[in-house]
């Protein structure tokens, strides 16, 4: 199902026909947040071999503009927003599902100008949460919830390692 809303955070198929050679290099030098898929081989006789885009903004963007700007520059046929940013970083290497063709599970078939462990790697980004901690020297689960709650995947690392968060905090407290 084709989501259409604004967010900051969006996804689209490129075509290899519709591509030349300085596509990728163009997408990749925008001036935020972007991913290419490895190249993902038909399923069926309907889909054929294509690339999954996704462009991560600083902000939120209206989802009319951003696909506009996509289908301009781009000639991708329409955008959608991206609900889970995690799981469709996960989905360009179909990590997750075992029946989809897959790329070894190795994040690096992932073209991005940006570091993408975090979506890949938990103790990536469970070392970004305790340098978060420590950095802005938060006390309370309650101050770490508010600085994560803007990144899904922090906040969704935070609230399914809620024991591991708060002992650590309360254990801080003490030294």
């Amino acid at each position: 199902m084709l989501t259409m809303h604004d967010g900051r955070v969006f996804s689209f198929i490129l075509y290899p026909e519709h591509i030349n050679k300085d596509t990728f290099n163009d997408i990749l030098g925008e001036k935020f947040n972007t991913a290419i898929s490895p190249l993902h081989q038909p399923d069926d006789e309907v889909i054929k071999e294509h690339y999954h885009v996704i462009l991560m903004f600083g902000g939120k963007k209206k989802w009319v503009d951003v696909n506009q700007y996509c289908r301009e520059k781009y000639n991708c046929p329409q955008i959608e927003s991206v609900v889970d940013t995690r799981k469709m970083m996960r989905y360009l290497i179909h990590m997750d599902n075992e029946e989809k063709e897959q790329f070894d599970h190795d994040y690096r078939y992932v073209t991005a100008n940006f570091d993408i462990r975090q979506y890949y790697d938990d103790k990536v980004l469970i070392q970004d949460i305790i340098r978060i901690i420590d950095h802005k020297k938060l006390k309370s689960f309650k101050e770490l919830i508010e600085e994560v709650k803007d990144d899904f995947n922090k906040l969704e690392k935070v609230s399914k390692s809620a024991y591991f968060f708060k002992t650590y905090l309360e254990d801080k407290k003490w030294n």
